[in-house]
């Protein structure tokens, strides 16, 4: 994490440039490439998202964001100091001394009393617990062991204890009179509703009421980006608020639409399926709406993953999108050819799981008027990208990134942990530690300044009439298509039932998201070696014992193999061929990297050969051995050469800011509006007016005393 901290201070105040050379090409020096290549694109670009006129909503800068995400974080970290109760641990994390070992002369239900009675008395759970509270959890306890017992009588209950301790994790009590009263003193900006039927609500049945299961290894991206695309996202000033049901008015049904997933987990296709329907609708001018207007739930359940995996059991939101371009979908809902299957209201509890019936192969509505081809839609969605936010160092720019594509596209399925004191929300903005990692998929469909807009899939009698909103950072992971669905297509199964209309061909051509696709493709980590794009997260795998991060590579034929090991770049930062871990440079390597920007020499490392027979040469002066070239500010070029014997293990040097100058009396923008004296531009403060401190193309700017005088939160500088 420190070499990430380190990018985050550093990437806006300068680049070497790598001369095109014959002896510096391809892997001979590695060198931060993507900052010269977006900065053409920044040149090319900034009138566009600079000079736009502010619409009559409330604006939000790039700045008060992050002062929000802050907030947000350090809400999360104070309600993450309170003690937790019994209940809110698992069971399964307790010593053996709190289970009582199985007797064979008694039955296998009188060891399930015991069992019970010996694990209160250990856990001090009868402290915690109303009488009623602990009788509900006793009768949850033996009736799931009643099934399990007598499917393990045929071996002698060689099972017991395993199933015995996941049946009182299963049965945990999930909200309790003292967990109540804890909620509403910590919570005084959330409504709870603690409903009668949440008292014998269980572990197991908010489980069955979600359903996220962690993405593949190799398709979940962290956020990385090169230093010109990071400075066009910051300075993007968005509306403070946005809700797609309203900016997509012939939309706003089919977007705002509640579903519930029942006693199934399939949370998963539900906050995917939620995005998509309201995106279709998008493209097509919301030809796409009305009750038949909704891709299959259960066929999607049924059918994304092979047998025997079940979809009920929980699945990841993009593999619907997947599922999607590869296959397609009928209809759903009441009026389609593929009702849903689901069982119960969420609020009932249940011993068993539901399971997904098999993938059908005909429309199950009887009478429905068409085939299941027919009425399937196929819809292109290979691009996508998985964005992973719980280990992102800029927490703000990855919220800056979601909000982007919402509003280039509509809603977006997300990921979050939904724990107990969830299942009773009401209203308001629910925030809770935001260190866990996710158990259900819900659709982000807006924002306001310091939250989520979301809808759930309980059903419209939970939350804000089936809508949530949560803090900034509890959502943890993001599924964002990357190119626009077609309004008109042949894989669409249109007419819809109960309609004769369909989309005029030709409308609304599939596309990229120009605020969205540049950025993303800056965002992935790179091999150590060759600089190679990884196609997943550049980290250890849980399934391989390798301690060094590695990723799977988008191009094989670059890495010369599929995987590599990887890092996240320092945007800007230089290094020598190789460098990293226990590789070395090679001998008679000669590069020359050109000097851009104005900025000191940070060396993070240096071990060369001294002597002068390999070295570093800054400003004319030569270094080697001992000697490095820390803090000097280079000009024109800086000279990397290698002899014919004796490698070491290299080098890596960063830029450091100069401090900018401070000019003398009150500055103004080019519209005649006052600057601020001082302000801070990430990590760069600015002691008087106006300043460049993102090495912007057109020289130097400010932020302004009055937003209204100059209709953004900044402008560029008039010249004395």
């Amino acid at each position: 994490m420190a070499r990430l901290a380190f990018f985050a201070l550093s990437l806006f105040t300068f680049h070497f440039a790598v001369t095109a050379s014959e002896p510096c090409s391809d892997d001979s020096c590695l060198a931060s490439e993507p900052a010269r290549g977006s900065e053409l694109l920044q040149r090319s670009s900034s009138k566009t998202l600079k000079e736009g006129a502010p619409g009559p909503e409330a604006l939000l800068s790039y700045e008060e964001l992050e002062g929000l995400v802050e907030q947000s974080f350090a809400r999360a970290r104070e309600l993450g100091k309170r003690s937790k109760l019994v209940i809110e641990r698992s069971f399964k994390s307790f010593d053996s001394s709190h289970y009582k070992s199985f007797k064979k002369e008694l039955s296998c239900m009188a060891n399930v009393e015991k069992g019970f009675d010996h694990f209160v008395a250990r856990s001090a759970l009868d402290q915690e617990l109303t009488p009623l509270e602990l009788q509900d959890f006793r009768a949850r306890v033996i009736e799931e062991m009643e099934i399990l017992c007598k499917h393990d009588a045929a071996d002698g209950h060689v099972n017991y204890m395993q199933d015995f301790m996941q049946a009182l994790e299963d049965e945990r009590p999930l909200l309790t009179q003292r967990l109540e009263e804890i909620l509403q003193e910590q919570y005084h900006e959330v409504s709870f509703e603690f409903a009668e039927w949440l008292a014998n609500f269980s572990n197991i049945d908010l489980q069955h009421r979600t359903g996220s299961h962690p993405p593949h290894e190799n398709r979940t991206l962290l956020l990385e980006t090169s230093r010109s695309i990071v400075e066009r996202m910051k300075k993007r000033t968005l509306p403070a608020n946005f809700d797609a049901r309203n900016h997509w008015p012939e939309c706003g049904e089919i977007i705002g639409r509640i579903h519930n997933q029942g006693q199934c987990g399939s949370c998963w296709a539900f906050g995917a399926l939620s995005a998509v329907d309201s995106r279709l609708c998008i493209s097509t001018n919301g030809l796409f709406s009305g009750p038949s207007a909704q891709i299959a739930r259960g066929f999607v359940t049924s059918c994304t993953y092979a047998s025997p995996r079940d979809g009920c059991s929980g699945g990841w939101p993009s593999d619907v999108f997947r599922f999607l371009d590869q296959s397609g979908s009928p209809t759903g809902g009441d009026a389609g050819c593929s009702p849903y299957f689901g069982h119960g209201q969420g609020t009932d509890h249940f011993a068993q799981t539901s399971t997904a019936p098999p993938c059908p192969t005909e429309c199950t509505n009887t009478g429905f008027s068409k085939t299941l081809h027919e009425d399937s839609f196929s819809l292109g969605l290979s691009n996508y990208y998985d964005l992973d936010l719980m280990s992102h160092p800029l927490p703000a720019l990855a919220y800056q990134l979601i909000r982007e594509a919402i509003l280039a596209g509509g809603p977006v399925p997300a990921a979050m942990m939904a724990d107990g004191p969830f299942m009773a929300y009401s209203s308001g903005v629910y925030t809770h530690s935001c260190d866990m990692s996710p158990n259900h998929a819900v659709t982000a469909i807006g924002w306001e300044p310091d939250s989520w807009i979301c809808l759930n899939s309980w059903g419209p009698h939970w939350g804000e009439g089936g809508s949530f909103r949560v803090g900034l950072c509890v959502l943890t992971h993001v599924s964002i298509p990357t190119m626009s669905m077609a309004g008109s297509s042949a894989a669409y199964g249109f007419p819809l039932a109960g309609s004769t209309e369909t989309p005029a061909p030709g409308l609304n051509p599939a596309a990229r998201y120009p605020s969205v696709d540049a950025a993303i493709d800056a965002m992935t980590a790179v091999t150590v070696n060759r600089g190679c794009k990884c196609s997943d997260t550049c980290a250890t795998k849980s399934w391989d014992p390798d301690p060094v991060p590695w990723c799977f590579v988008q191009d094989s034929v670059c890495q010369g193999t599929n995987w590599g090991y990887c890092e996240y770049q320092d945007a800007s930062c230089i290094m020598s061929r190789d460098y990293g871990g226990n590789n070395m440079y090679r001998n008679f390597e000669e590069c020359e990297f050109h000097v851009e920007d104005k900025a000191s020499m940070e060396v993070l490392d240096f071990n060369v050969e001294g002597y002068d027979y390999d070295y570093l040469e800054v400003n004319n002066e030569k270094f080697s051995g001992d000697s490095t070239p820390h803090g000097k500010v280079p000009e024109g070029k800086i000279e990397w050469s290698s002899d014919y014997s004796v490698v070491h293990y290299g080098w890596k040097i960063c830029p450091k800011p100069v401090p900018i100058p401070v000019p003398d009396g009150e500055m103004f923008t080019t519209k005649d509006c006052l600057c601020k004296q001082k302000w801070r531009y990430w990590g760069v403060d600015i002691e008087s007016y106006c300043g460049n401190p993102d090495n912007d193309a057109n020289g130097d700017w400010c932020r302004v005393e009055d937003r209204a005088c100059q209709g953004t939160w900044w402008g560029y500088c008039k010249k004395p």
